[in-house]
């Protein structure tokens, strides 16, 4: 298990790099060599934060797109390979839990890795499943068990590739 430092343990850590690295504890903390990877992780997070919201925008117009038989082209090329839109929703939902995940570990570093994984993993898996099953209702739509089952191995290999990848660290 990782451990959680509380504030107090925080500021003594730092103090510590700080005075290994001969600065000054209570400079300006965007002026102190000894804050660098602090400073590294922050814009790793925001760009996960954008990268996760993007990547959602992009899967919620392909949704739209598709219920409307708005779908370009080459997205409709796809069905043209045997399993070709199976594939489709291994690789777009692997990507969005990875991306979502790996959002939610930056921006929560003391919440358990565990734990955030299998939120964000059944959160998800409970929106693409409402999807799926919508497409019922919709004339240009099938709705499918195997795409189901794709959506959700997407879902698990992407959760647990987010799991196993290191998260920048912040002091």
């Amino acid at each position: 298990g990782r451990a959680v430092l509380g504030t107090r343990q925080k500021k003594i850590q730092r103090k510590s790099i700080c005075a290994t690295l001969n600065e000054p504890p209570d400079a300006d903390p965007h002026v102190r060599w000894c804050e660098r990877g602090r400073l590294a992780a922050a814009p790793y997070s925001i760009m996960m934060k954008y990268t996760a919201v993007l990547f959602l925008a992009f899967i919620i117009g392909l949704v739209i797109l598709a219920d409307t038989d708005l779908l370009p082209a080459y997205v409709h090329a796809l069905y043209d390979f045997p399993n070709g839109d199976k594939l489709g929703h291994f690789i777009l939902f692997g990507l969005l839990t990875f991306f979502i995940t790996r959002a939610v570990f930056s921006s929560l570093p003391a919440r358990p890795r565990g734990w955030v994984t299998l939120s964000v993993g059944l959160t998800l898996a409970f929106f693409v499943a409402l999807e799926e099953f919508s497409q019922k209702f919709f004339v240009m739509r099938t709705f499918s068990y195997l795409d189901l089952l794709a959506s959700f191995l997407g879902l698990f290999v992407g959760g647990w590739v987010a799991y196993k990848t290191n998260v920048p660290k912040v002091l």
